[in-house]
Order: C-alpha cells, then structure tokens, then sequence
C-alpha cells in the first residue's frame, strides 16, 4: 500500500518539476527561488498534513497561525495562490479527488493588500509628452542614462533589457538589434520569458542617436582612468579598451554597467524630476517618496502608440516581447481612451452620413457635426 503523500512530500515534488522547466529553458531559476520562499511557509504550517486528509477548516487554521505569528498578509496571500496550485496539480496526479480549497471561507482567503500609493506611484506619459522628451533628449549630453530613456520609448525595451544591451547585440548592417538578456538585481540574467528574446527592426532614427552615444563612449574609454587601491586611494591611471561587449546603457562614468535596483533608479528619478514628470512627495511620517514616470510608463506609451499608429496585436506582442497575447491586450484595453473617442466619432460619422442622405433632417446633421467638432477640439 502507498504511503500517505504529505504536503511536504508533495512539495518536493512539485520542486523537481519545476528544476526540469528549468533546465529545458521553460521557467527561470530567480522565479524558483522567489517561490521557494512560499513553499517553506507551506511546509513549515502543513508539511506533516496528508493531501487526502486536508479540509477547509485545515486550511483556514493554517492561514489563522500565520496571521498570529505575525506573517505579512502579502506573504499569506501569496501562500494561498501556491497551496491553490499545488492542490490542483495533485488533483491531476490523483492524489486527491476533491480540492478542499473549492470550500475555504471566502472571508478566510488571503488578499493581497492594495498598493499604498502613497509609497510610490507610477504616472503615466501621453504620446505628446514622450514624443517631446525625445526632442529634449537629442539635445541634451549623451550618456547611458539618456540611452536607455531612449531605448525605453523608441524601442519598447524594458528596463533590465535597456540595461543588459551590449552593442555586440546591434547588427548595423542588417540595422536589427538582439535582445537576449536583462540587468536584475542579482546582476546579468536571461530575458523575462522565451518570448522577450527576440531580434527587433532598428528604425534609423534609432540608431543614428545611439551611434551618436557609441562615439561619446569610445572617447571615454580612450581617457586615462584613475587607477584605486582597495581604500580608494587612487595609484596611478589606467586605460580600458572599447570592445563590442561594452553595455549600451553605462553608468554615470561611460565605463561599467549600472546597478539596476541602485544607482539607476536614483538617477533616473531625478531625471524625470527635471523634465517635470517626476516629483517628490513628503508623507504624513514626513519621509519623501517618488511620485512620476518611470521607463515602465514610457514602454506602455510606446505601446498605446502602436495602437495609435494602427500596429495589428501579433505584431505589438512580438515587439514587446510578451509570453501571452493577452498581456499585450491587456495594455490595449488600458491605453484606448484617446482611441474609443476617435472610434466613437468614426462610427458616428458613417452614421452621419447616413443621416445626411436623408434618414434625418439638416437640423440633425448640424447638431452632429457642432458635436464632432467640439469634441476633436476637446482632443
């Protein structure tokens, strides 16, 4: 006879089906490692409980010790998303007949808390504004920051694949440009997904800005550099060689790379701040927080202008680089304002023609037409 399988048993289970995506490319190991995390609490509340012997009731207790011992309700949140998935999954596998988290009190299940805006808040950049922070950037000094604030609107590159970009990554004969790895804050990793590593068209606009930066960097790894010893005394200089294998987006220096979660953000907050699409916001504990544009709100207007520009969903997902079509309809429904008005007067105008062959009277069609009007002023 089988012995009873228990959460923990079946945790380990779970663990090596997921090392075999991982091997074949499927899944990442920084995701493994992030639910690692939850599994350990899952083990650590219920790993001694047999699957088949697992009730609502045991479930809401699990959750109820959590809260006592003062686990984030994020985390118990989080728990019940993976306890959910491995029931599931053992559903399948027959371990189980019935999932016993169909039954959980709707009132005992974990949420995840709202965002506290008043920590952080993303603001989003029209086309308008974007397409006139390119302007102000092409005349402005070039260095990495600037590059990967181009590359995050121009391109639709994400901030770890700005970041990552080596100019090895460019073809210039063949003007497409490779992405095929990101900056984390574990340093290089792969893309996101297997579909975020794709090979882009590079428009020449494009890239006559970056060669214009790719100069400025070759003169700077042409410069004598300080050279420090381990208490940053400096030594004497040294000179590096400018190689293809040189990042795109480089620090403040022009030499290395940036650190993604550090001093990146820190520079790119204050760029935003001095081209008025960023600000800081003191709480009521009087410490300051970021409130502006990110190179996240720049990748979904480079988005909501693909819409614009009539750009078809597959084409915009294989742009973005996104695993599920339904991701990139997702940014669609949220960046369609601007394009349901000007769909709501395109349908209403074919009605006006309509109305004016006869179907209504002048009066009609005026009304509709001062209406028209008033709205593209509007826009």
């Amino acid at each position: 006879v089988e012995a009873p399988v228990t959460v923990s048993a079946y945790v380990e289970r779970w663990k090596e089906r997921r090392a075999k995506l991982v091997r074949n490319g499927s899944l990442k190991q920084s995701t493994i490692d992030r639910e690692n995390t939850t599994l350990k609490h899952q083990t650590d509340y219920a790993g001694d409980e047999v699957l088949a012997d697992m009730t609502a009731g045991s479930i809401e207790n699990v959750y109820a010790a959590m809260s006592r011992d003062g686990i984030s309700m994020s985390t118990r949140a989080r728990v019940n998303v993976k306890l959910g998935q491995l029931l599931s999954q053992a559903m399948r596998d027959g371990v189980i007949r019935d999932n016993p988290m169909d039954k959980v009190a709707p009132d005992a299940v974990p949420r995840m808390p709202q965002r506290d805006i008043g920590r952080y808040e993303e603001r989003q950049v029209t086309i308008a504004e974007a397409d006139a922070l390119m302007a102000e950037i092409q005349s402005e000094p070039r260095d990495g920051l600037h590059a990967a604030v181009w590359l995050s609107y121009t391109m639709g590159l994400r901030r770890g694949e700005c970041l990552g970009l080596r100019w090895s990554d460019i073809d210039e004969d063949n003007m497409t440009m490779r992405i095929e790895r990101q900056m984390t804050r574990n340093g290089i990793d792969t893309t996101k997904t297997y579909k975020s590593r794709r090979t882009l068209p590079l428009p020449t606009p494009v890239w006559r800005y970056l060669k214009s930066w790719r100069d400025t960097q070759m003169q700077l790894y042409n410069k004598p550099l300080p050279k420090r010893d381990k208490r940053g005394r400096v030594t004497g200089t040294r000179k590096l060689k400018w190689a293809p294998s040189v990042y795109v987006c480089t620090n403040d220096d022009g030499i290395g790379p940036w650190k993604a979660d550090g001093n990146f953000n820190r520079g790119l907050r204050h760029f935003f701040i001095s081209h008025n699409l960023g600000e800081w916001v003191m709480d009521d504990e009087g410490k300051r927080h970021y409130h502006g544009a990110t190179l996240h709100s720049l990748r979904h207007t480079y988005a909501t202008a693909l819409i614009r520009d009539g750009v078809d969903v597959i084409s915009a997902q294989a742009l973005l680089g996104h695993a599920q079509i339904t991701t990139t309809l997702q940014v669609y429904a949220d960046a369609t304002e601007d394009g349901m008005r000007e769909a709501a007067i395109i349908h209403a105008m074919h009605v006006a023609t309509d109305i004016d062959t006869g179907i209504a009277d002048d009066e009609d069609v005026a009304a509709f037409e001062a209406w028209a009007a008033e709205e593209e002023e509007q826009r």
